[in-house]
């Protein structure tokens, strides 16, 4: 339980055992794994099963993994900085967390497979194909039975450039919070590419996510299993060129590629509500077809958005808006949305003239604005319907 104090610059992979708890203070010093003179790839630098904590108290400190020079008969794409084993805990308080690629394939720079908090610290790379932080949920090829990685971020920065700073995978969780802050994707001029791949249970109240392309909510099926996924923004601020809730790929096969789930429950789902505040050119229900094609889909039909709330940089489209609520202009011109209130019945209010009366229950139904809409008073519903100066 006590504190390991780095003195000097180590070249030194480490693990920590099950039933360990460490604290590790990096104290502005480099911790770089092992490497093998043979290969040249370096080990994971970090494998954690037992309870770790990392922080720099001197600033400047560092965990940095392997490069990917392009070579890889030579050097491999090896040396994850931090990997955290399934039933490990591991807290992330400050430093700097990171590998060394350059615009190449690399690596991972952290693994989760356990429980990680991210509090602090920066975690970094330039991997032009590979996930920067990946909450991993993959176990020996499948996902089925595969790890329960439970990852929270609230504070710090996550940031690469060329590629997604975040994976989360099927049946995995995710809550970004505080003052986390991922930035990513923001080198490359390609608002079509995903910045973000976002499967399982995601939950964000803070924040926030900048990029110049896509942050999706993935469906995923292995076999005949269906892996539901959601996206719930109740806070913090995204800015980006699309956010989407995105069914899969219409195409079969061994590749990884998500698949199209079937199952109205197991739908993609995004919902916005509260205070988030939303900078997005655009926000739709997609699917893609196999020849690559992004295809947007009625809502509610292979994916849903569920907007409540929230402050958005354009307009809300109707069909994007929860039931009995409608999109608005809000007072300081940005956009957003409002419960919709056409009439009440001794105090509650009711979106449709239509609702109100079958609710009467012998009660008055009062007009609170004008309706453009045809009703029925069905056999055996008594109601008073009071115009209320409307029309």
């Amino acid at each position: 339980g006590g504190i390991v104090k780095l003195l000097k610059d180590v070249n030194e992979s480490v693990t920590v055992k099950a039933g360990v708890t460490a604290v590790l203070d990096l104290n502005s010093r480099t911790l770089t794994g092992t490497v093998d003179e043979k290969t040249g790839k370096m080990s994971n630098v970090i494998t954690n099963h037992g309870t770790l904590t990392i922080q720099d108290t001197a600033g400047k400190g560092s965990v940095t993994g392997g490069k990917d020079t392009g070579d890889e008969a030579k050097a491999g794409r090896g040396g994850i900085a931090l990997v955290n084993r399934e039933g490990a805990v591991c807290t992330v308080l400050s430093g700097t967390i990171q590998r060394k690629d350059d615009n190449t394939f690399g690596n991972y720079t952290v693994q989760n497979m356990g429980t990680m908090y991210i509090k602090g610290g920066l975690i970094t790379n330039n991997s032009n194909a590979s996930n920067l932080v990946v909450n991993f949920g993959n176990k020996g090829g499948s996902y089925i039975n595969g790890y329960r990685a439970h990852l929270e971020i609230s504070g710090g920065t996550l940031k690469q450039d060329l590629m997604s700073a975040l994976k989360n995978d099927p049946g995995t969780y995710l809550k970004i919070s505080g003052t986390a802050t991922l930035i990513e994707r923001q080198a490359t001029n390609k608002p079509d590419a995903f910045a973000c791949n976002l499967y399982g249970t995601v939950e964000m109240d803070g924040g926030s996510i900048t990029t110049n392309g896509v942050i999706p909510v993935f469906s995923w099926k292995e076999g005949n299993t269906e892996f539901k996924s959601s996206f719930t923004i109740t806070g913090g601020t995204i800015n980006c060129n699309m956010l989407e809730a995105n069914n899969g790929i219409q195409w079969s096969g061994t590749d990884g590629h998500a698949w199209v789930v079937n199952t109205p429950e197991n739908y993609p789902v995004l919902t916005i509500s509260g205070d988030a505040q939303i900078n997005a050119d655009q926000i739709l229900a997609v699917t893609v077809l196999s020849e690559g094609k992004l295809t947007t889909v009625k809502n509610g039909q292979l994916a849903w958005i569920k907007i409540s709330g929230g402050s958005f940089s354009k307009a809300v489209k109707q069909e994007y808006c929860v039931e009995g609520y409608g999109p608005v202009t809000l007072a300081d011109g940005r956009y957003g949305v409002s419960k919709i209130e056409v009439a009440e019945v001794n105090g509650q209010t009711y979106p449709t003239l239509q609702s109100a009366i079958d609710a009467a229950n012998g009660g008055i139904v009062k007009l609170l604005k004008d309706v453009n809409e045809s009703v029925t008073v069905k056999a055996g519903v008594t109601a008073v319907l009071d115009l209320n100066s409307r029309t």
